[in-house]
Parts: C-alpha cells; sequence; structure tokens
C-alpha cells in the first residue's frame, strides 16, 4: 500500500493548489495539493516537510493533520493511503506562495 502526505496551503482567504504533470502516472493533470509519497521509515508529517521543502522551497512551521483518505478509485491506482495536513504557517519564500505565477504551475483560490 502507499502511504502518502499531502498540505493545503492556506494564506487568509487564499489556498495553493499545483497542476499535476500530464505524464504522471497517478492522476495525470489534475489539480493538486503538495505532496508525495513516504519514503521508508519516514512518517507522513516528514513526508510533508521534505515535499514542501523540494517541491516549493519552504519549511512548514504550523501545519496540523485533518484527515486520512483511502485512494478513491484502487482499481485503477492501487491501494493507497493519504494524510492530509493544512499548512498555515510557513518559512522561506518562493514566488509560487507568495504570488501566482505560470512557471510554477500553482493557483491560487480565494476560498468561500
Amino acid at each position: 500500500m502507499r502511504i502518502c502526505a499531502g498540505g493545503l496551503l492556506v494564506r487568509g482567504s487564499e489556498i495553493l493548489l499545483v497542476r499535476r504533470a500530464d505524464d504522471r502516472v497517478f492522476y495525470p493533470g489534475v489539480w493538486d495539493v503538495v505532496g508525495g509519497h513516504c519514503e521508508a521509515g519516514e512518517t507522513p508529517a516528514e513526508t510533508l516537510a521534505r515535499e514542501l521543502a523540494e517541491e516549493l522551497g519552504i519549511e512548514p512551521l504550523v501545519f496540523e493533520p485533518v484527515d486520512i483518505l483511502d485512494e478513491p478509485q484502487p482499481g485503477k491506482y492501487g491501494d493507497a493511503r493519504y494524510h492530509m495536513f493544512v499548512v498555515t504557517g510557513w518559512s522561506g519564500s518562493r514566488d509560487c506562495v507568495t504570488q501566482s505565477t505560470p512557471s510554477c504551475g500553482g493557483s491560487r483560490s480565494t476560498r468561500r
């Protein structure tokens, strides 16, 4: 079973989503939270920190787990468990966290 972790970055009334590449094996071309697969011996919180550093160049400082989701399409993608976090504070900076830029593949959305 794949174990994954993902973070929904929230700042004020905005959230950050990223678009998965069209050539990805799992859920190609969809908008998603930032995250990835747990490596051997890594906790979901450690995975979250590593993925945010690798993908956005930031370190999560304030985050909390909000849910653990089972893979909705196990017949197509296999069994997986997704540990979801809300991230409300981080250090470091990257354009795609502070502004929406096409080069980051990110999109900011206002929560309603």
